[in-house]
């Protein structure tokens, strides 16, 4: 018969596999997208200095503003009368 933290061990390490199973995809997109905006930014910044800096900028506004807009109105509840302009708030 095997020890009992034996098999806690192996309880637990089959539950992180299945955990990291499903994260694992998540992280990938994650850093797919912050390299996507590091690699554009450093393309352009071959151009010139004003390129990176309109490039960076542009893309920090957009990142921010749309996510912000995009996560608000995700969360909204759109069983409520006005719920779009809550996210607008």
């Amino acid at each position: 018969m095997e020890d009992p933290r034996q098999e806690v061990k192996k309880i637990r390490w089959e539950k992180l596999k299945k955990v990291a199973s499903m994260a694992a995809p998540m992280v990938v997109v994650n850093i797919s997208r912050y390299l996507l905006r590091a690699i554009s930014t450093m393309i352009v910044g071959h151009k010139s200095e004003i390129s990176l800096a309109g490039i960076a900028l542009a893309s920090t506004l957009a990142s921010v503003t749309g996510f912000t807009l995009i996560v608000r109105r995700a969360s909204a509840d759109p069983k409520k009368k006005n719920w779009f302009m809550e996210c607008l708030d």
